[in-house]
């Protein structure tokens, strides 16, 4: 029994100072390791809102690109917000809108009622006329090559990040 008294006193925990040494030291890894896997999560975030761009980029361009290739005569004026397209139809034409407003591209078609949101942190869309050859002309009704650029921006934690589609499309509808 005396054995086990003596154990009992000469067996001791930790004071309170080194308790507090070691939550010290624990606080401070632990907020070096949040400092890292908070960059981490705002890299990834920034990622994913750039693929997102890109992608809603693509399919804008995608549906563009159809659009152009069934028109038969393609309208630009020059202002980097809006195309205008008119297709032939089996009973007359029809006209297609693009427009870029508040940051997001609209598709609007004759004859229909409302619109498409093709995409979002959309900021330009940019036409350029080409000729058979390949080269560029002024006049729109000498182009038979459409080549067309969308273009968007977003911001993510402070940073600007860009991205553009470009596509070239021959107007099949049109007559040479």
């Amino acid at each position: 029994m005396k054995m086990l008294e003596r154990n009992a006193r000469t067996a001791r925990g930790f004071t309170l100072v080194e308790v507090l040494v070691a939550s010290a030291l624990l606080s401070v890894c632990m907020a070096m390791a949040m400092a890292g896997f908070s960059r981490v999560i705002n890299t990834t975030m920034a990622s994913v809102k750039c693929a997102v761009m890109h992608q809603e980029l693509r399919s804008s361009m995608s549906r563009m690109t159809r659009d152009v290739m069934e028109a038969d005569t393609v309208y630009d004026y020059g202002s980097g917000s809006y195309l205008i397209l008119k297709k032939p139809t089996a009973t007359g034409e029809i006209y297609v809108f693009y427009l870029i407003s508040n940051k997001k591209l609209y598709r609007f078609q004759s004859g229909m009622s409302g619109s498409q949101i093709l995409g979002d942190n959309i900021e330009s869309l940019g036409v350029v006329f080409f000729n058979l050859a390949g080269n560029p002309v002024a006049a729109v009704a000498e182009a038979l090559l459409v080549n067309v650029k969308v273009g968007g921006k977003i911001d993510s934690r402070g940073k600007v990040y860009t991205d553009a589609v470009e596509t070239r499309v021959r107007l099949r509808n049109k007559q040479v």
